[in-house]
């Protein structure tokens, strides 16, 4: 399956040694009537219990979906008794709205901006562990959540299909630095949203950041610096992320990555030095490159003693708009210097065969003049 959250990141989280998505006391409170409780897992009447995964009888096939008994129809909907006993119920309207759940869990849904409980004084996310990002087009109305949520494991505000056709964008990054307190994250996931232009320092505060998803976020400039200090990080996801144009130099220092997306070979980077030469846990690797006189075989070399690697993809990234014109003009100049030549050829060729007409005409007036000089006169 491809990167999104179902294989890629869920499944890592959970199978990794450093920390569980859902601890094992919240699995066996789960009921067997399809309610879904917080945690998306699919049980044998359908419930969405944990990491979007169906059986036989209630498959999620990729969008939160149960079973005919406890269908969730994209939206982490409960059975047909209505239970929603997780992190997002119905209003008395049948209208989704987030709530939090009493194991410190919360769904943003469509809206969820608009409601009371956006506000800090009213959702109090002390002690929150898990906040996701169902169907909610502007999520940054939790970065004001970030400063007492010492306990947050689970951030994923971005997109977790695998279609590109929901928008999310944030208005304003200026309360994103206070990403540093959420001490305990674990993952933090902002796929596909808009206006996201750098990621400062701030967040490689995050010593225990297992998981960082970047992918898709088109907007993407730069990445900190200071990103060396993410040594716990096994997953970095920066593919499809077109304005971004190189890579910091502390990347050859997470020693501990396995799955490394959009890595970037800039113009001035040597392939044959390659960043990630030396992380010998990488198992997935995918390069973008923007350089012209990029050579395969000397990455290939530089990538020889990456014994654990398993998929490598390299993709070829589009020109730099600067050196395209000024190459363009230069090849403007040439075609114009050779036209140029062209026209004084023909010009040159045109102005002999005028000459030649003319003397041939002069030529022949010069005969007649002549001969009606021998003439005789009548």
């Amino acid at each position: 399956m491809e990167p999104h959250v179902h294989s890629a990141v869920v499944h890592l989280a959970a199978t990794v040694d450093l920390f569980k998505l859902y601890s094992s006391e919240e699995s066996s409170k789960e009921s067997s009537e399809g309610s879904t409780k917080g945690s998306w897992r699919g049980n044998s009447e359908g419930s969405t219990k944990g990491s979007w995964r169906g059986n036989s009888e209630g498959s999620t096939k990729g969008s939160l979906r149960g079973n005919s008994e406890g269908s969730t129809k994209g939206s982490s909907r409960g059975n047909s008794e209505g239970s929603t006993k997780g992190s997002s119920r119905g209003n008395s309207e049948g209208m989704l709205t987030m709530k939090r759940s009493s194991r410190g869990k919360v769904c943003l849904v469509k809206g969820s901006s608009l409601e009371q409980e956006a506000k800090t004084s009213v959702m109090k996310p002390e002690g929150l562990e898990t906040i996701f990002n169902s169907s909610e087009r502007y999520p940054d109305f939790t970065f004001k959540w970030f400063r007492k949520m010492d306990s947050l494991r689970v951030l994923y505000l971005g997109r977790w299909e695998q279609t590109a056709t929901r928008h999310i964008e944030v208005e304003s990054t200026k309360s994103l630095k206070d990403i540093k307190y959420l001490k305990n994250l674990r993952l933090a996931s902002f796929q596909g949203i808009s206006r996201i232009e750098q990621l400062e320092n701030y967040i490689c505060q995050l010593s225990k950041l297992v998981i960082l998803d970047l992918k898709a976020c088109y907007n993407l400039e730069r990445l900190p610096e200071d990103i060396f200090l993410l040594k716990r990080l096994i997953y970095l996801d920066v593919s499809e992320c077109y304005m971004l144009d190189g890579m910091p130099k502390g990347i050859a220092e997470l020693s501990n990555l396995e799955v490394l997306k959009g890595f970037v070979i800039s113009q001035s980077d040597d392939e044959s030095k390659c960043a990630v030469k030396n992380l010998e846990k990488l198992r997935k690797l995918s390069i973008t490159v923007n350089k012209r006189s990029f050579k395969v075989e000397k990455l290939m070399e530089s990538l020889r003693d990456l014994k654990k690697l398993g998929s490598l993809k390299i993709a070829w990234g589009a020109l730099f708009p600067k050196e395209e014109s000024k190459k363009n003009e230069m090849i403007k100049e040439q075609v114009e210097k050779e036209e140029d030549g062209r026209n004084e050829e023909a010009n040159l060729e045109e102005g002999n065969k005028h000459d030649e007409v003319n003397a041939e005409s002069l030529k022949s007036d010069k005969v007649v003049e002549g001969e009606k000089k021998k003439s005789p006169s009548t």
